[in-house]
């Protein structure tokens, strides 16, 4: 059966051997696995066929696993087998402890020099804000003081003036402003006296006007009643004297 199956691989290596590039794609491979000899189809590679004519008893799992993994090398094993190295040359080598100390040391004397360094940058700034604060204030005032002391010469030259002005006895700039200034409300106060006593004097002249006709018409009311009455009592003799004629015409005789 072995024979029979390397005459089939010899000959299907000649004939791939001698067949076209067109065939070359398509002929097919030989693999050996633990069962025996396996034609892979180029066209097919999930489809593997067995050439020695026997029943495989390999499932497609682990034709893939095998496929995979050809050498079939226990990753597990060379994993722990790498880190039992690694263990070896780092955690359980003193050089490398005693380089792994050193480089822990240096990476926190770069930590504290940063932070050092960091510190003093603070404290340079605080300084920077603090003196540019300090020279504001001395601006200011300095600012203040030179106002302060203009308004003080400003004050003190007026009253030299008044003094001098006081001496030569003429009135001072600011006696004469006041002065002025009464005037005016003076002069302001007239206008509205005069104004007030002309609207006053307008009253007081619609008001005569309107008594005088008042009392012409009271003199005439009072003409007109004395007339009434004069006319009245007259007709009221003669309505005594009538009664009176009637009276005696009427009386019985004795």
């Amino acid at each position: 059966m072995r024979r029979t199956t390397l005459l089939l691989v010899t000959i299907l290596t000649a004939s791939a051997q001698s067949a076209s590039p067109h065939d070359e794609k398509e002929q097919m491979r030989v693999i050996e696995n633990g069962s025996g000899l396996v034609g892979v189809n180029p066209a097919q590679p999930y489809r593997p066929i067995p050439l020695n004519g026997g029943k495989s008893g390999e499932t497609i799992f682990e034709f893939y696993i095998r496929a995979l993994n050809p050498r079939q090398i226990h990753w597990g094993d060379v994993i722990d087998q790498r880190l039992t190295v690694l263990s070896e040359q780092t955690i359980q080598n003193p050089y490398f402890r005693l380089c792994a100390v050193e480089a822990a040391l240096i990476v926190v004397l770069l930590s504290v020099c940063w932070l050092w360094w960091d510190k003093l940058r603070q404290v340079r700034v605080i300084a920077s804000e603090s003196l540019a604060d300090a020279l504001n204030a001395r601006a200011f005032a300095e600012r203040h003081a030179l106002d302060a002391i203009e308004t003080h010469n400003r004050h003190m030259d007026a009253c030299n003036r008044v003094i001098e002005s006081q001496e030569l006895g003429i009135p001072a700039e600011t006696q004469r402003n006041a002065w002025r200034q009464e005037i005016e409300d003076l002069r302001t106060k007239l206008t509205k006296e005069q104004a007030e006593n002309a609207r006053l004097t307008a009253a007081l002249q619609q008001r005569e006007d309107h008594q005088a006709e008042l009392e012409v018409r009271i003199s005439q009311l009072e003409a007109g009643m004395r007339a009434q009455h004069s006319t009245a009592n007259a007709e009221l003799v003669a309505r005594l004297q009538r009664a009176e004629s009637q009276l005696s015409t009427g009386r019985p005789r004795k």
